[in-house]
């Protein structure tokens, strides 16, 4: 199936960990996180060390081990979760970098702008929190 936007796997891990975390209010892991994201156990891992490591997540090895959110769901940027774990997000105004444009009038006109803005504003203005909150009770 064809994407207008690449979501990446390892961003949609890290928004569905985050989110499982604040919704169960419990110590969760990576077993049970890698369930729940559909991805495998070490590739759950990897993002959750790396959520860890910048102060997102809370974790303690051991049997009676796991991860929690470290601060407020509400306080967790989308965008910053995507930079960190992707990289700086770029809006994109062109599919081709105008080599495919008719004197620089793009035939898309500014569809692909708009779509990559649109989503930028998404995670600029939004928290793990907030997309959360859109969930019924567990």
């Amino acid at each position: 199936m064809s994407k207008v936007i690449h979501f990446p796997k390892n961003v949609s891990i890290a928004f569905y960990s985050l989110i499982f975390l604040s919704l169960m209010k419990k110590k969760m892991n990576v077993e049970e996180l890698a369930k729940y994201t559909h991805s495998s156990k070490n590739h759950t891992a990897m993002i959750l060390k790396n959520l860890a490591k910048h102060g997102y997540l809370k974790s303690n090895r051991g049997p009676d081990g796991g991860f929690r959110l470290n601060i407020p769901a509400e306080e967790i940027s989308l965008l910053k979760i995507w930079e960190l774990i992707e990289g700086k997000f770029v809006i994109v105004n062109c599919l081709s970098h105008n080599k495919a444009c008719v004197k620089k009038i793009c035939i898309f006109s500014d569809k692909i702008y708009h779509i990559h803005k649109g989503f930028y504003d998404f995670l600029q203005n939004n928290t793990i929190g907030s997309l959360a909150n859109r969930l019924p009770d567990f």
